[in-house]
């Protein structure tokens, strides 16, 4: 019995059915500072941000990512798509263009000021002494610097008062 209702649930993610669309992919073919835009994939047409459900999750966006999609409604009618999962990805990082302004290959425009949140100091070389008097670790102080042009990061999005901002969450070289 359960491995019937699993051949259903395919058969509908798959779109089998004539009445319903199924799961499609999206490519997204024009981002910021331009609007977003996409195209299913196997269409031509570009179709604007206003069809889509976009987690926060899913940001940024870059040009040539790839983007599982579910009709939010399950009729051929359905004129509104859940964006389930990003294809392609993963970490997205970005060169520090200044100590609070980030560029991420794909976009074509740099994020910078409110739309970031930046950490006031990241530790450059690892570098730790020892209290003896304690016994426990610590940085030193010339180790703690901040950002700075040329730094390679990680961004992480996340939503702050209903704006998507990203988080400078990792640093990985400079």
């Amino acid at each position: 019995m359960a491995g019937g209702r699993r051949i259903d649930l395919l058969g509908i993610i798959r779109g089998d059915d004539k009445t319903t669309p199924g799961m499609r992919v999206i490519r997204v073919v024009t981002t910021e500072p331009a609007a977003y835009s996409f195209i299913f994939e196997g269409d031509k047409q570009a179709v604007d941000m206003a069809l889509f459900e976009m987690p926060v999750s899913m940001y940024p966006l870059k040009i040539g990512d790839r983007m599982l999609v579910f009709p939010m409604v399950d009729t051929a009618a359905s004129q509104r798509w859940a964006v389930v999962e990003k294809i392609n990805g993963g970490v997205t990082l970005g060169t520090m263009t200044s100590g609070n302004s980030v560029q991420v290959a794909g976009i074509g425009r740099a994020y910078s000021g409110s739309e970031l949140l930046v950490p006031p100091f990241i530790v450059r070389n690892n570098a730790q002494g020892t209290d003896p008097e304690e016994g426990h670790e610590y940085y030193r102080t010339g180790d703690l610097t901040p950002l700075q042009a040329g730094d390679l990061v990680s961004l992480m999005p996340t939503s702050v008062g209903g704006a998507i901002k990203y988080v400078v969450s990792y640093w990985l070289g400079g």
